[in-house]
């Protein structure tokens, strides 16, 4: 038995990091603009839908190996059987990627709250002389692309900026990855006290807002341009696809975070109540977020209109003006940063600024200590490198990122942003979770999943989720895979960018780069298995103490049908032998432990 793991000093901590780490700058600006792109009200269908059949099925998963393994996603899937680990390598590079750009974006979150610290805002007016900003219709995106992000005319212009590059964005990023070293200083123990406030705090900022937005003119307006249905999208495979890439990103599935922090949780823990906990606060918080902001939004569309009527204008039309900024980082930095200071009036916008991107911060950070816990677990699991001080681990990591964060603090950084997103992240999580499924249950077989399902939760799982989990998730996952690489192949703007650009060969190359480089370990993981028997070490709880209190469970004829269960697991004796004695009798091949220790092993 290896030595005793670092724990969660409670559940709540526990809970809150996991919250905080699915609820994050996700939900206030890509669920708005992903809902806007594929039906309005009318995508809630494939959503809720992608929340049972996806969601439900695979955070459970993931908390029920992550408690049972006790190690990162990669050892945690290594031990669970010894070919399965590079199902962690893909999620652990997926964090790595993610966590490289995101942390980009949670600067502008910096730098506006920073600039935030004046009494006349500076996006809401231009600097005096200032005849570029004069000579544009909007001071708030004046200010975010020509003082913030200053991007380039295309991924292949290195133009602007101090030869290329953005210093003042670089800086904030430097802030960034030091709150995210700071507050992980010594893993889950700091992290565990930071989250009280991470965690809460932004449910108290949209509540204001959204008791702000609901009593303004133009509020029910603005919510039926975000939630009018148009039903027509549903026939488009894409819709269901992007349901599941919002549910994944969104809820931190596929990432590998919530296996590494379920990892610090004691072996009895119920991770069925925590799944439902997570999910439906981030589901909630999603609708939460889009609901004030949006009640805001259409006020000021509103003021818009009136103001674009009594100048006796042209073209004045609310949706033209719902359209401006009405999604992802024009939502937040753009659009938000104007509607603070129009509901703050004179003296309260500072205050509301300060606080609103404050809370996008936070927001921000939560998610950034679990994809950074994500790729960190597995260094501090390394047999050799557990003696190493976690501050040096983080420190490493934390000063990789800073030097890796001038790519995206050029001129061209939004365009390496995106590749990061789409080719290093969203996909690959996707695919990450239908392995994830063919997992638990195929390789070894959805009775090793029950077995652990019932070690963690002290009750069996219900058929239902075990059919779900063998047969009908990783299908809908797969056919939704298919479609939507069928279509990207047969579509002209595959690897474009800028509405129909060609990328230069060298950004194709790291599109395809990023995406292979975490998906092919999949499968080379258990050739590598197969050629060098790797073991994962051992695990740090005496597992005979835990699962001799567990009652058999008598599987029925139809059940062995459905779940490919062998009639040996249908004997309760067979079952409770195999519970309370260090070695069951004469037990299936496919079911023996991949841990049993071999002179040819190599540990890891």
């Amino acid at each position: 038995m290896s030595e005793e793991r670092v724990l969660f000093q409670n559940s709540v901590s526990y809970l809150l990091a996991c919250i905080g780490f699915a609820v994050g700058l996700g939900n206030v600006w890509r669920f708005p603009q992903t809902c806007l792109e594929n039906g309005g009200g009318a995508f809630l269908i494939p959503y809720f839908i992608v929340f049972v059949v996806e969601a439900i099925p695979l955070m459970m998963v993931e908390l029920v190996i992550g408690q049972r393994y006790r190690g990162s996603p990669v050892h945690s899937y290594g031990r669970m059987n010894k070919y399965l680990w590079g199902i962690g390598v893909a999620m652990i590079l997926a964090s790595l990627y993610t966590a490289l750009y995101y942390n980009t974006i949670l600067a502008y979150g910096y730098l506006y709250f920073f600039n935030s610290f004046q009494f006349t805002l500076p996006w809401t007016e231009c600097p005096a002389g200032n005849q570029d900003c004069l000579n544009s219709t909007d001071p708030a995106e004046w200010f975010f692309n020509h003082r913030v992000v200053l991007t380039s005319s295309s991924i292949e212009d290195n133009s602007g900026g101090t030869n290329g590059f953005v210093w003042h964005l670089y800086f904030a990023q430097i802030a960034a990855w030091a709150t995210v070293f700071v507050a992980m200083i010594t893993g889950v123990k700091s992290l565990g006290n930071v989250v009280y406030f991470t965690a809460l705090y932004p449910y108290v900022m949209l509540t204001v807002l959204l008791i702000i937005g609901v009593q303004l003119d133009g509020a029910k307006d603005g919510l039926k341009y975000l939630f009018e249905p148009d039903f027509g999208k549903l026939k488009d495979p894409n819709v269901w696809l992007a349901a599941a890439e919002q549910i994944f990103f969104s809820a931190g599935l596929g990432y590998g975070g919530l296996i590494a922090m379920s990892s610090r949780m004691p072996v009895r823990n119920n991770a069925f109540r925590d799944t439902f906990i997570i999910l439906i606060v981030n589901s909630f918080t999603s609708l939460y977020a889009s609901i004030g902001i949006f009640s805001i939004k259409g006020h000021m569309a509103q003021n818009s209109l009136k103001n674009c009527r009594a100048a006796n204008s042209t073209g004045c039309d609310f949706d033209t003006f719902m359209a401006e900024n009405e999604a992802g980082t024009g939502l937040v930095f753009v659009a938000m940063a104007k509607a603070v200071d129009t509901i703050g009036g004179s003296g309260g916008a500072t205050i509301l600024s300060i606080l609103f991107y404050l809370m996008i911060i936070t927001l921000g950070l939560d998610s950034a200590f679990g994809f950074a816990e994500a790729f960190v677990s597995v260094f501090t699991d390394i047999k050799k490198l557990r003696r190493v001080p976690m501050y040096v681990i983080m420190a490493a990591f934390s000063l990789c990122g800073i030097a890796f964060s001038l790519l995206f603090s050029t001129t061209r950084g939004p365009y390496f942003i995106d590749i990061f997103d789409k080719y290093g992240s969203v996909y690959v999580v996707i695919i990450a979770g239908f392995f994830e499924f063919l997992a638990v249950g195929w390789f070894p077989g959805i009775h090793v999943f029950s077995r652990d399902f019932t070690i963690v939760n002290d009750f069996h799982p219900f058929a239902v989720l075990k059919l779900f989990c063998k047969y009908i998730s990783p299908a809908a996952l797969l056919a939704a895979i298919v479609g939507k690489f069928v279509k990207d192949a047969l579509d002209d703007n595959f690897l474009t960018y800028n509405d129909g650009e060609t990328y230069p060969w060298w950004a194709m190359t790291l599109c395809l780069f990023l995406f292979f480089s975490a998906i092919i370990p999949i499968p080379l993981a258990a050739v590598v298995s197969f050629v060098f028997n790797l073991r994962f070490g051992d695990l740090d709880y005496n597992e005979k103490e835990i699962t001799k209190s567990i009652e058999p469970k008598e599987y029925s004829t139809v059940e062995q049908m459905l779940c490919c269960i062998r009639e040996e697991f249908d004997f309760p004796e067979n079952i409770q032998l195999r519970y309370v004695t260090p070695e069951p009798l004469a037990p299936p091949p496919h079911y023996a432990s991949d841990s049993t220790i071999h002179t040819n092993d190599t540990k890891f």
